[in-house]
């Protein structure tokens, strides 16, 4: 049995969440631990919360294609990748959604997106909301690492001949 390819939908949402996922990573690193200016830090800050919030449907849309996927792979037979790749990916979303989840629960203000629409804080409580700021840093830290690893796995895959990219693109 041959592996099954990826569809045009999933494609783009696996690189459209590659893209938000890096750009928010790295510029909220940047942020908080490099020696940016305040302005660019309020700036990264605003554009980040922004993109992310606007992430939370597409994300959501994402694990449900991916269910979608995975029972069809199962009833027709198809191979999937490995368990170690399986698990790292479940990983990945698992950390995706704690990420999301706490950045939510992290916001003291309004939510504002884009200067378009605003949503009330959920919490108030300043040491919840310092908790979920503290747990907000430990999983994006770790879903930094678990991206640069699957982006290493896919590089040491493309060096032996095992061509997985082409089923992304």
């Amino acid at each position: 049995m041959e592996i099954e390819k990826y569809d045009t939908t999933f494609k783009l949402l696996h690189w459209f969440s590659a893209l938000v996922i890096l750009w928010a990573c790295v510029s909220g690193f940047y942020a908080v631990f490099g020696n940016a200016k305040d302005s660019v830090t309020e700036f990264i800050t605003s554009f980040n919360i922004s993109l992310t919030t606007t992430f939370i449907p597409v994300f959501i849309i994402r694990v449900y294609c991916r269910i979608k996927r995975r029972k069809r792979i199962l009833k027709n037979g198809a191979l999937s990748i490995g368990p170690i790749a399986n698990f790292i990916h479940f990983l990945i979303y698992i950390l995706i959604t704690v990420v999301l989840l706490s950045g939510v629960l992290m916001m003291r203000n309004d939510i504002e997106v884009f200067g378009l629409i605003s949503f009330p804080s959920v919490l108030q409580e300043q040491t919840l909301t310092e908790f979920f700021s503290c747990i907000h840093r430990y999983s994006t830290m770790a879903l930094f690492a678990l991206v640069l690893l699957h982006i290493l796995a896919v590089a040491k895959h493309e060096i032996r001949g095992k061509r997985i990219l082409k089923r992304m693109l």
